[in-house]
C-alpha cells in the first residue's frame, strides 16, 4: 500500500478521534495538529521494514491496531485508492474543524 494512504487514513482516525473524544485529547496534549501527525505516523509503523528498520513481522493481523494497517494492504497500490482515503482524510478534518455548524 502507498505509504501516504496509510498516513491519511491515520490522521483521519485522529480526527475522528478528535471528534469523539473533544475534551479528553485536547486537553491531555495542548496541540491537536501534533496529535494528527502522530496519528498518521502511528499508521505507517509497521512499513518502517521498507527503510531498513525492522520492529516488527509485516502483514501479521494484529497490526491493525495501526489504523488497520494489514486490511488496508490487501488493497491494490494505486493512485486512485490514495485519492479515496485523501478523501476520507478531508472530509474527518473537515467535520473536527467546525463543519456543519
Amino acid at each position: 500500500m502507498l505509504a501516504i494512504a496509510h498516513f491519511v487514513v491515520g490522521v483521519a482516525g485522529g480526527a475522528v478521534l478528535l471528534i469523539l473524544f473533544p475534551k479528553i485529547i485536547p486537553n491531555l496534549l495542548k496541540n491537536d495538529i501534533l496529535f494528527l501527525i502522530g496519528s498518521g505516523f502511528w499508521a505507517m509503523l509497521p512499513d518502517l521494514h521498507q527503510i531498513g528498520i525492522k520492529i516488527m513481522d509485516h502483514g501479521e493481523g494484529w497490526q491493525n491496531i495501526f489504523w488497520f494497517h494489514t486490511f488496508m494492504d490487501k488493497y491494490p497500490d494505486t493512485p486512485i485508492y490514495a485519492a479515496y482515503m485523501l478523501g476520507i482524510m478531508l472530509i474527518a478534518l473537515y467535520f473536527y474543524y467546525g463543519g456543519l455548524k
